[in-house]
């Protein structure tokens, strides 16, 4: 009897390109072909004959490598992304995640023999990643086999079991089952595993056990619905597995009658469904939670973007206002600096009214940043601090004790006598002033 050994390697398409454009079915038999030419090369032998290349190989090689179009490089992409997507996933969360990706990438549809294909792959893989000791076997392509065979050594012997998986929209009906149980009885596996990724079994609302008699020898079947997202379930269903046949080798010359037993083990599958079913609720809560409280942060970041924009807009019309409230000042402080040495001429002669209405005539120049300079007795040109060359008007106190306010720009002029409405009249020279600046 040989020995067989599971030899597990990871290859890169910049180091073998030709490898990723085989198709999945064929990878295997041209990856055997090309491990057994190079063992006989790295290995020669006086009594082994001449490695000849496989010549449907080679032919199938060439088939596949001429039938690549423009797709070739849109596949490598899709598939670096998958790579990239899963890289930093633990095995379990890449179990789960996988199916979403590839649908989302490749666009396979729920029905597709390719998803089904793919959906196989990620039990296989964890199944090996769980069951190290075990060896786990694809038989897809063979007829009666299963989906799969997991070897369960026990007292020296292998124990097989078959594995059927159904990627199904709908409930698996009784004919799946059927076919699972002639496999078992063609092949003469005594234990299967049927696993449903995403939806029920008929007649097996949670994990179930059953057992059947064909000619004189027991089988046995665990049935696994609804697996996608609780791939724990699977390994759940070989440690079941494990027990029974621990179970059935021991009284194997006895008339076991495992009815009750199926029984209570259903019953503590129904509590670990519901436990799963209170994790799943809880999850959906805690992703509700999480897109509620990202929406309502997205909501607050922009109310303070929205708020920042507008606060710099208010922060620079405030400077606005201080720059424009400093240059206000600084025109009153020039003009100050000629009109209160006017008005301290003033102060040291005899006050008279009409004096004291000058020098509130100056007092409101200064206000609005006029300089005053005096050019004659009794006569004044007004300048604006903008440009102190630029004579503006004048003012003069004529020999009626009357004062004439005139500017030039706009033209305007206004007589003032301190004995009749020189309210009213101060006021219109204040209105000017205004206009004017």
């Amino acid at each position: 009897m040989s020995n067989k050994k599971i030899i597990k390697i990871e290859i890169d398409s910049n180091t073998f390109p030709m490898l990723f454009n085989i198709k999945p079915d064929q990878l295997g038999n041209i990856c055997y072909n090309i491990f057994e030419c190079g063992y006989k090369n790295y290995f020669p032998s006086s009594n082994q004959p001449e490695v000849k290349t496989n010549n449907l190989v080679v032919a199938q090689n060439e088939k596949v490598i001429k039938s690549m179009d423009y797709h070739t490089d849109s596949i490598k992409y899709e598939l670096n992304t998958i790579q990239d997507k899963l890289k930093d996933i633990d095995i379990d969360k890449k179990l789960d995640k996988f199916s979403v990706i590839i649908e989302d990438l490749l666009g396979i549809s729920s029905s597709s023999a390719k998803k089904g294909q793919i959906s196989e792959n990620m039990v296989y893989t964890m199944l090996r990643n769980k069951f190290k000791d075990y060896a786990i076997e694809e038989t897809r392509h063979n007829s009666h086999t299963g989906d799969g065979r997991i070897d369960i050594p026990y007292d020296n012997k292998i124990v097989k079991v078959m594995i059927e998986i159904k990627n199904y929209a709908k409930t698996v009906d009784n004919d799946e089952i059927e076919k699972l149980l002639y496999d078992m009885k063609h092949t003469g596996i005594k234990y299967s595993l049927f696993i449903s990724l995403k939806s029920g079994i008929v007649g097996k609302k949670q994990m179930a056990i059953q057992e059947f008699n064909y000619h004189g020898e027991k089988y046995t079947v665990v049935y696994i619905p609804n697996v996608f997202g609780e791939f724990s379930k699977i390994e759940s269903s070989v440690l079941i597995i494990e027990r029974l046949i621990d179970y059935h080798m021991k009284n194997l010359n006895k008339n076991v009658e495992i009815k009750w037993l199926g029984e209570r083990i259903n019953e503590h599958l129904m509590e670990l469904d519901n436990i799963y079913s209170d994790f799943n609720n809880l999850k959906q809560k805690y992703h509700k939670m999480e897109t509620s409280i990202k929406q309502n942060l997205n909501d607050y970041y922009i109310s303070i973007r929205s708020f920042e924009c507008e606060l710099k807009t208010k922060i620079n019309t405030i400077w606005k206002s201080v720059g424009h409230d400093f240059g206000n000042a600084e025109k009153e402080l020039i003009a100050s600096e000629s009109i209160d040495k006017i008005i301290n001429e003033l102060n040291n002669n005899k006050i008279t009214p009409v004096y004291k209405l000058l020098i509130k005539v100056f007092e409101l120049l200064k206000k609005y940043g006029y300089m005053v300079k005096m050019s004659c007795k009794d006569t004044w040109y007004i300048a604006n601090t903008k440009n102190k060359k630029e004579i503006n008007g004048t003012i003069c106190k004529l020999l009626n004790n009357t004062i004439q306010v005139m500017f030039m720009n706009p033209n305007f002029s206004v007589l003032l006598d301190h004995k009749h409405h020189m309210s009213n009249d101060m006021n219109m020279v204040e209105k000017m002033l205004m206009m004017v600046d």
